[in-house]
């Protein structure tokens, strides 16, 4: 049951972002949401999509300092599932806003069971974000957050899923 209403959700989410050149948003759908905070299903979907293992210093780079877990890149992007459940997708963009506005657009309509709730992040003067929180009618769902960095680098931008 829970299988089938998330692929029910998955579907009403991407099918406004996914008329979009939308992959930040598109690999945070297949791989974070498709694998809702498994690691091991999260591994096997980056594989499928042609992700490959990280070396062990992008790993190191990629992964919060002392996370356990996994890390996979590919041409334009790295994805990384910690044993916690939180996955992160990483991409660059030539336009952070556009994209933040097309992840917002993937959020659950209100006709669904989830009620939406937004909140800035300002705790890094070298990025800024916004987390969704997504919460059922009996108890809290998940968190999306999406970062963007100021600083330049390789990825400009994060959308990562906690399950809460």
């Amino acid at each position: 049951m829970k299988s089938i209403f998330m692929a029910s959700l998955c579907m009403i989410c991407m099918a406004d972002a996914a008329a979009q050149d939308t992959q930040a948003v598109d690999g945070f759908f297949r791989v974070c949401m498709g694998a809702l905070g498994d690691q091991d299903s999260g591994e096997a979907i980056a594989r499928k999509l042609g992700f490959v293992p990280a070396s062990a210093e992008q790993k190191q780079a990629l992964l919060r300092e002392g996370a356990a877990g996994a890390a996979y890149t590919g041409e334009k992007m790295a994805i990384v599932l910690e044993r916690d459940g939180l996955c992160t997708v990483y991409a660059h963009t030539n336009d952070q806003a556009a994209l933040q506005e097309q992840l917002k657009k993937a959020l659950p309509p209100p006709s669904t069971l989830f009620k939406v709730s937004e909140e800035t992040m300002n705790r890094d003067p070298d990025v800024t974000g916004t987390v969704y929180h997504l919460t059922l009618p009996t108890r809290p769902f998940a968190d999306w957050i999406f970062s963007a960095y100021k600083r330049p680098g390789k990825y400009n931008i994060a959308i990562s899923m906690q399950l809460r």
